[in-house]
């Protein structure tokens, strides 16, 4: 039965997608006109709207704590979370109050529709195979950070999929580092459990918790080193059950041998 409920449930969200492209069509006009703060704004209110909409209709109750931890009047931030779910992007966008990007792998902007929702966005793709253009994506997302449009990293790579957490990677927060920003920390608590093998989970609870800034421009050397296992401790430190060790790498896909 909830494979069946999760059926057509993945069919109201192709329906709501689609039909979100005839609402693109005011976003393109003030583009046009070259207002892009209120074509931000106008882009995100729709995401924080379809957001509402998705978890509503599946019951997914979100809870957010630590939302006084948010600047309100500093833009040049870099939210740092961990990576549990491919929801994790529109929980964000639900909780969030302010226009921000993500930083997303190069392979999300080849779905349909979701890439005229990232491009809209203003998500940066990195090329995870290329370390050039990996370090030229960071850089261009610094650059965003800095004039003052906030950005998403995930800097375990890739999603766990449980509640464990890998290490975090400490080249995606040369993003914060290059644009002298400060870093939110976010804890997502959750997510795992909306997408799982045995379809959706309807009715389940996620909590979102926002901690305390980290000023990188007040932040030295030694401390830009530490500052990986710093905010997975942090990170951490905000779900229900904390985990005693970091997850073990994510293993290679193994190349299938040819055949004889």
């Amino acid at each position: 039965m909830r494979k069946v409920c999760s059926f057509f449930y993945v069919l109201w969200i192709l329906l709501l997608l689609s039909t979100s492209m005839v609402v693109f069509i005011p976003y393109a006009f003030l583009r046009l006109m070259q207002f892009q703060r209120a074509a931000d704004a106008y882009l995100n209110t729709l995401a924080h709207g379809y957001g509402r909409l998705v978890f509503f209709s599946a019951r997914v109750k979100l809870e957010v704590r630590g939302l006084e931890n948010l600047p309100k009047e500093d833009r040049a931030l870099v939210f740092v979370a961990n990576h549990q779910s491919i929801t994790d992007v529109v929980v964000l966008k639900t909780v969030i109050p302010y226009p921000m990007g993500f930083m997303a792998k190069i392979e999300l902007f080849r779905v349909p529709f979701i890439q005229v929702w990232l491009a809209g966005l203003r998500c940066i793709a990195i090329d995870r195979s290329n370390l050039r253009k990996s370090m030229e994506a960071i850089r261009k997302g610094s650059s965003q950070v800095a004039s003052g449009y906030p950005m998403v990293i995930f800097p375990e790579g890739t999603r766990s999929r449980c509640n464990g957490m890998r290490a975090f990677k400490g080249g995606s927060l040369k993003l914060a580092e290059w644009a002298k920003g400060r870093i939110v920390p976010i804890t997502l608590d959750g997510t795992h459990r909306l997408i799982t093998k045995d379809g959706l989970g309807f009715g389940e609870t996620v909590t979102v918790t926002f901690h305390r800034p980290i000023d990188t421009s007040q932040t030295d050397r030694e401390e830009m080193k530490a500052l990986p296992k710093r905010l997975w401790e942090t990170v951490n430190s905000g779900l229900a059950e904390p985990n005693a060790e970091v997850m073990p790498p994510k293993e290679p896909k193994k190349e299938k041998s040819a055949e004889k």
